[in-house]
């Protein structure tokens, strides 16, 4: 699996190459729903839309029993083995781009609103290293996983966003999380880091 979420009443899954995306009861765990996909990298959830990233074209924006309503092509390298994970904010779609930082997308157009770039370039580090990992809002907080680069904070204002700067973490930071007062961060060197 790459990426796993829950609704109410399912447990939704992905899974990367010549993969899918299903649907479990979260009662039994028996299937409810799948859908093939090329690489599958990422799932977020608002209400009744369902996002997921296909590393090999890009957001695919599905209705609730997995129908596509909305294609948005991405041209960035994804690379064949990279995490990457999207977010939903309102009617946008915001996506771990790797070395361009973040892309913000309308859900409804499809059209690029901006990119989010990633804030600093540390001595020391490599540029393959400098990539924006992974995604995660909590309020109007976007939080960027940047590896060598560290943990971004910027303040989502809808079709602008504004960058405050960086959580320095011990080692790469390759993926975040946030729910309530809480951000979890994953760091090459120190693990899971609760801030």
């Amino acid at each position: 699996a790459t990426d796993v979420k829950t609704t109410a009443n399912s447990i939704l899954v992905t899974s990367g190459k010549d993969g899918f995306l299903k649907s479990y009861s979260k009662n039994d765990l028996s299937a409810i729903n799948e859908v093939p996909f090329d690489d599958l990298r990422s799932i977020a959830i608002n209400g009744n839309n369902i996002a997921v990233l296909n590393g090999t074209t890009g957001v695919n924006i599905l209705d609730s029993s997995f129908n596509t309503t909305k294609e948005i092509a991405i041209s960035s390298d994804f690379g064949d083995f990279s995490k990457r994970t999207l977010a939903f904010s309102g009617d946008n779609i915001i996506v771990a781009e790797g070395a361009k930082g973040a892309g913000v997308y309308n859900t409804n157009t499809g059209s690029l609103i901006e990119y989010i770039p990633i804030l600093i370039n540390p001595e020391g580090v490599a540029q393959s290293n400098i990539v924006t990992n992974a995604v995660a809002k909590n309020e109007n907080i976007l939080l960027m996983a940047n590896g060598g680069a560290g943990l971004c904070l910027a303040e989502d204002q809808g079709n602008d966003t504004d960058l405050f700067g960086i959580i320095e973490l011990s080692g790469s930071t390759n993926f975040v999380a946030s729910k309530g007062d809480y951000i979890f961060a994953a760091s090459g060197k120190s693990g899971l880091q609760i801030i």
